[in-house]
């Protein structure tokens, strides 16, 4: 919602509602003529609804036209809205302007608890939109072939090759806590490029989840594997490794919490 466009109509509303019933105060026996016939107020509210509307729904975005197009439809529907509650609630004379209850009824149309609450409150923001998971993890190689059978060989991960492709990939399956009954995958591959690649380009870290990972380090150092550190929280065991292609690889070994 267009808070400030909101705020205009709204004071227009109230400033024209006011300034209209002031001159009604002074002067109940004033009419307003052209050519001899008399013209409501009821008419010009709706003279001036259609000049304000027609360009608000017409024309997007902030302009003061705009603005002053919304300052000509408030002003508009709060003549509209008085002399339908006056003609509805009186007998439709001059005096009748000063009855209490053209006064109450034009102060509830004009100004009613909705507009007020139209001026006053700030649009809601929405709330930003997060990822909820990984996706895949896509690894891109000068030898694909043989960057997958070392990841077979020291991680225990069997790839399949994609028909038609240089592509070897693999898919991790897992439950949601919430609903086991939906199942997902993180798919991992490791693609040939076409041209060759730097070996500078090692920026990116790929987390996997062991279930001993002491045991795991040492089947990597009988393979002649390098771990270049390990390190123990209260939430899990840490050690990182690198590939044939220098992609620093990090192991996970999750300890259970109290509660968990």
């Amino acid at each position: 919602m267009n808070t400030t466009r909101a705020k205009i109509l709204v004071a227009a509303l109230i400033a024209t509602f006011i300034v209209t019933r002031s001159l009604l105060s002074m002067s109940p026996n004033s009419d307003f003529n052209i050519a001899g016939h008399n013209v409501h107020h009821l008419f010009t509210g709706l003279v001036l609804i259609a000049a304000g509307g027609l360009p608000l729904a017409l024309f997007p975005g902030r302009s003061l036209l705009l603005d002053a197009a919304t300052v000509a439809f408030g002003a508009g529907l709060a003549l509209a809205l008085d002399e339908w509650v006056y003609l509805i609630a009186t007998d439709g004379s001059n005096a009748s302007y000063l009855l209490p209850v053209s006064l109450k009824g034009g102060v509830l149309m004009v100004d009613g608890p909705d507009l007020h609450r139209l001026q006053m409150t700030e649009p809601t923001a929405r709330p930003r939109l997060a990822v909820n998971g990984i996706g895949g993890v896509f690894l891109f190689s000068n030898n694909a072939r043989e960057l997958t059978e070392w990841y077979t060989k020291h991680l225990g991960i069997v790839f399949t090759k994609y028909e038609g492709t240089n592509t070897y990939g693999m898919e991790f399956h897992y439950r949601f806590d919430g609903d086991p009954s939906m199942r997902a995958s993180i798919v991992f591959s490791i693609t040939q490029t076409d041209k060759p690649l730097s070996s500078e380009r090692n920026e990116f870290e790929v987390n996997y989840r062991v279930d001993d990972l002491h045991a795991f380090i040492a089947q990597l150092e009988a393979d002649g594997v390098t771990v270049e550190k390990v390190e123990e929280f209260d939430y899990g065991r840490f050690a990182w490794v690198r590939d044939p292609d220098n992609n620093r690889l990090e192991l996970y070994e999750p300890l259970s919490l109290p509660g968990d």
